[in-house]
């Protein structure tokens, strides 16, 4: 029994230790645990008072962002209603600045609101289908911008030859506009001059003040006159048509029907047989001034000057004619063409970034 209380109380005492020792292992780890939960509390809490921080700030942002939408887009819309109030009332016909030359050029058929414009509807639908398509990948793949986010670099590069063609387009178009207005004008020029030689030296009055001819002569001379009088308006008839036959906008045929009431018909014959109608009535044109100075109507001085206006009155009506018909050189017009096209297609993939969805499109 004593051996055996002994062991008993030695095992007993071996379990006491034991619980001892696992309850202070027990002890140390469940405040480690709690320590360290602690501590993630504590590191915890600011992380998440700063998320909730940052998504207070971004939804303030984002309402912040659909003000300044707003706010853009009222002021786009008040421009806009200005601009049609002010087109509405330039329009009504009792206001009195309407009759003012300087006001007419801003609603007319040459001002800012005018329909006669040069639209080409393939490249602009191209541009247009271009910038839908960078406006789409803006609204719906917002976090894949940067895989067609184009570099400003090459916009700013095209931006200098293409601004030299333009420029130099815009200028060749003035100085062909001025040209065919001066040769319009010597064309008008050396017409008046024809007929007031025709006129003056060819009439009855000055023939019988200074010469005993007889009627036969007068009526030479007046047949003559008139002639080319004649010839010298079928000449500006031709010519029209010629310019309109020219014109790419002008479906037209030629209509030489008019001329009936001018020629007789074997020369009307003649003139439509003829490759070159406006050849055709100077030659002729030529011929009566020729034959007056036979007839002594024209003096050599006179027949002289009168030859010399003729003359250039035809390299006139060339330069007209190839003014009209004659356009611009091909690589010219192909290369501008080609960098406006580029320039304008891929320009909303730059500016993806930087301007709203709403402004890519115009």
């Amino acid at each position: 029994h004593v051996g055996f209380r002994q062991d008993v109380c030695n095992a007993c005492g071996s379990l006491a230790s034991m619980w001892k020792v696992q309850g202070r292992c027990f002890t140390t780890l469940t405040g480690n645990r709690i320590a360290r939960s602690r501590r993630h509390v504590d590191i915890g809490e600011p992380r998440l008072a700063r998320r909730i921080e940052e998504q207070t700030e971004a939804g303030g942002c984002n309402g912040q962002k659909l003000e300044n939408y707003a706010f853009q887009a009222g002021i786009i819309f008040s421009l806009a209603g200005v601009v049609a109030v002010t087109a509405s009332v330039a329009n009504n016909q009792w206001l009195a600045f309407r009759k003012d030359p300087h006001e007419c050029v801003w609603y007319g058929p040459r001002g800012i609101f005018s329909r006669s414009r040069a639209v080409a509807w393939m490249p602009l639908a191209a541009c247009m289908g271009s910038a839908m398509v960078a406006s789409a990948v803006v609204v719906f793949a917002p976090l894949r911008l940067h895989a067609v986010l184009l570099p400003p670099q090459i916009h700013e590069l095209l931006s200098m030859p293409l601004a030299i063609l333009v420029a130099f387009r815009f200028d060749n178009s003035y100085h062909r506009w001025w040209t065919s207005r001066t040769k319009v004008d010597e064309m008008a020029s050396d017409l008046i001059t024809l007929a007031t030689c025709v006129s003056e030296a060819g009439s009855s009055l000055d023939l019988l003040a200074t010469s005993q001819l007889d009627l036969q002569a007068h009526e030479a001379f007046d047949a003559n006159r008139l002639q080319i009088q004649k010839l010298l308006q079928v000449l500006c008839i031709v010519l029209a048509e010629e310019i309109k036959k020219l014109d790419q906008d002008c479906h037209q045929d030629c209509n030489y029907e008019v001329l009936q009431h001018f020629l007789s018909p074997g020369e009307h014959k003649a003139c439509t047989d003829s490759a070159d109608q406006i050849l055709w009535c100077f030659n002729q044109a030529m011929a009566c001034i020729h034959h007056g100075q036979l007839i002594s109507q024209y003096s050599g001085e006179l027949a002289s000057q009168m030859y010399q206006t003729l003359a250039n009155f035809y390299s006139t009506v060339h330069s007209v004619l190839m003014l009209t018909s004659q356009s611009s050189p091909a690589p010219f017009i192909v290369h501008m063409r080609t960098f406006l096209f580029i320039f304008c297609f891929t320009f909303p993939f730059t500016v993806l970034q930087r301007w709203p969805v709403y402004l890519i499109m115009p």
